[in-house]
């Protein structure tokens, strides 16, 4: 069931990859909670990333470059988070592409 809910939650975040093609998606899961960086664009484009997640005491950085192909939908992060580290998290995620143009998305648990 939680792969289902991985592919639904991509499904809802693909709505605008020309502007933000590197997307930060939460899953909830039955012990936790699921962190995914997914990249989609609609031309090749290159980008490099870095996600930073704080849980609790824990810090957690994951960075790295790709090169995205048209039509093609690629997982570059996925992060799980279980116990309290999935009830008090904080994630920024930030995004430099090939064009020049830079972006960053903050996301905190609920």
């Amino acid at each position: 069931m939680q792969f289902l809910g991985t592919i639904m939650m991509v499904m809802l975040m693909t709505t605008n990859i020309s502007q933000t093609p590197l997307r930060l998606s939460v899953v909830p899961g039955t012990s936790g909670v699921e962190l995914l960086v997914v990249g989609e664009s609609d031309k090749s484009l290159g980008a490099r990333y870095e996600l930073e997640v704080t849980a609790g005491s824990n810090r957690s950085v994951q960075s790295g470059s790709v090169q995205l192909r048209p039509g093609t939908l690629v997982t570059l992060v996925r992060l799980n988070l279980g116990g309290t580290q999935a009830r008090d998290w904080n994630a920024t995620l930030s995004v430099t592409l090939s064009d020049g143009r830079a972006y960053r998305v903050d996301q905190a648990a609920e």
